[in-house]
């Protein structure tokens, strides 16, 4: 335990303590005095490295073993007002200021997810607010019967002449929504190729995501743009992360709008900088794309899905790289019709009776309220037909739950539509087990950076109905691998025609599939972004 009598917290800098602790521990009658802080060197999440930095099962600094610790995170605020002693635990917020102020820590306790801040607690403490996501192992060898030996070998020649470089992810959130699932893949590829790359989730509250998630829908065509308070809050939680990013990588990869700053802010803590943007940027709302611009300008490269969300004045540094997904990841490997329809008959589907799907956030832009209107128009020819509307909760998405709650809403009662969640024990194999089974897969956006719920679901040989916007047209083309619709009708109508004509279904999923295999599997991806690699060291 930490001599509770001396009071003093020890740091290098009083403004790189955790916002949230500052005034609690002052209140507590802590001293905040300047001193030496240990930087830590970068290591590979699950390497021996960072083994050693977190140190044995009694240090204070022991990553959690178990889901609930896991899930909580550390309660940093807790040990310290409860006398610094390194415990986990969970904590009850009590009614006076101190105590309350500790608890606003909790509601970032998710966003940390399988990971939790390094804290040492032994006379100093050092809180490191890019927090490190532990991966899984991954092998290319395992790829090479899925997507030929001819591109295997490939992405072996190019990463031998790239070896030991030290690449950064960093993004907004470790769980939910494509960017998080291509990393959980990508990541050990690289780590199993040769590079030592790591991926890092950056730090932010509610008032942070509220005004992300304004931007993001900006950047989309809404034309709500942000208040100069949103933006304000933006850059000082890029201001945050960007002090505490770590030095000394050769690529430093910044995922989407919410950490975009940090190229112009700390430039020479990386050889090089890559912004990688997810959405759709077509017909983005100026006044926000306009304020954003100089941010992005530091950037050597820029990564989008397609040429087309280029925005003007980035056309030099910009590179076109689509997504993919994991084949052999629990959501899209190959699932017996068997198990799924068993899974599927634990959440109330009668499996004997057709079944449409959207898998997909529960976002305005996804329209699910659209899917449930196409759906009654399908059960009114087919009284038998069930829909299942299948979503994640993503940390990054503060106005989720609105829309769950709409989407509830709007189904009105409906005893055949069944919307589910990751809160409702609906994780990856579930996913798997709905889309397999399903007899339509619908993806009804209007708006769609890419769409790698349409990949995984073609991926799964199921006829696909998808909005002809964003990246969905990129994948499927329409009448030969699925079906393209621009309104609640059309997707109606298609419907009907996939479930009055089974072979047709099918045909289309056969198709799509192989297109799937040749154009959007990880192995693709892995093999552009060591490309990209090379060019910027040229």
């Amino acid at each position: 335990m930490a001599d509770r009598s001396a009071r003093i917290l020890l740091v290098d800098d009083e403004q790189s303590i955790h916002p949230l602790l500052s005034y609690p521990l002052r209140e507590e009658g802590f001293d905040v005095m300047r001193g030496p802080r240990r930087r830590l060197k970068p290591a590979r999440c699950g390497s021996t490295s960072l083994r050693r930095r977190w140190g044995g099962s009694s240090s204070p600094s022991t990553p959690p073993t178990t889901p609930r610790d896991r899930g909580l995170g550390l309660d940093i605020a807790s040990e310290l007002v409860e006398g610094m002693e390194g415990r986990i635990g969970r904590f009850a917020p009590r009614r006076d200021d101190v105590h309350a102020r500790a608890a606003d820590l909790r509601h970032v306790a998710p966003r940390w997810g399988r990971y939790r801040p390094a804290v040492a607690i032994t006379g100093a403490i050092h809180i490191v607010m890019l927090q490190p996501v532990t991966v899984p192992h991954k092998h290319l060898a395992d790829y090479a019967s899925i997507v030929g030996r001819v591109l295997a070998n490939e992405i072996r020649s190019r990463a031998e002449r790239l070896k030991g470089k030290r690449v950064l992810h960093v993004s907004a959130t470790a769980f939910g929504g494509g960017v998080s699932e291509i990393l959980y893949t990508l990541v050990p590829l690289m780590i199993d190729v040769g590079l030592e790359a790591e991926w890092q989730v950056i730090y932010g509250r509610e008032e942070f995501f509220n005004a992300t998630k304004v931007m993001h829908n900006a950047l989309q065509g809404n034309p709500q743009e942000l208040t100069d308070e949103q933006w304000d809050t933006w850059r000082r939680y890029n201001e945050i992360n960007a002090r505490e990013l770590s030095e000394g990588w050769d690529v430093c990869i910044v995922h989407d709008p919410q950490p975009a700053a940090l190229a112009s802010l700390v430039a020479e803590k990386s050889r090089r900088w890559v912004w990688r943007c997810h959405i759709d940027l077509s017909t983005p709302n100026p006044a926000t794309l306009a304020r954003l611009l100089p941010y992005l300008e530091p950037y050597p490269a820029a990564v989008f899905h397609m040429g087309k969300y280029v925005p003007s004045g980035m056309d030099g540094s910009a590179h076109i790289v689509p997504p993919a997904i994991d084949p052999l990841a629990p959501k899209n490997m190959a699932f017996s019709p068997e198990d799924a329809v068993y899974i599927c008959d634990q959440f109330g589907i009668d499996v004997d009776r057709p079944l449409l799907c959207q898998v997909s956030r529960f976002d305005p832009w996804k329209d699910p309220l659209g899917v449930i209107d196409a759906y009654r128009i399908v059960k009114a020819e087919m009284p038998e037909v069930q829909l299942a509307l299948v979503g994640s909760m993503a940390t990054d998405d503060p106005e989720g739950w609105d829309y769950f709650n709409a989407t509830v809403a709007h189904a009105d009662g409906d005893p055949d539509i069944h919307i589910l969640n990751n809160l409702n024990n609906v994780g990856a194999i579930e996913v798997n087990a709905f889309q397999s089974h399903c007899d339509v897969v619908i993806q009804k956006s209007t708006r769609e950076g890419f769409g790698l719920t349409v990949t995984e679901a073609i991926w799964k040989g199921r006829p696909l109905i998808g909005g002809a916007v964003g990246g969905i047209p990129l994948q499927v083309s329409d009448g030969e691998t699925g079906f393209l619709v621009g309104s609640v009708d059309e997707c109606a109508a298609r419907s009907l025609e996939i479930l009055r004509d089974p072979g047709l279904g099918k045909r289309l999923g056969r198709a799509g599939k192989e297109t799937v295999r040749k154009q959007f599997l990880m192995p693709r991806l892995l093999r552009d972004w060591l490309e990209l690699f090379e060019r910027l060291e040229a």
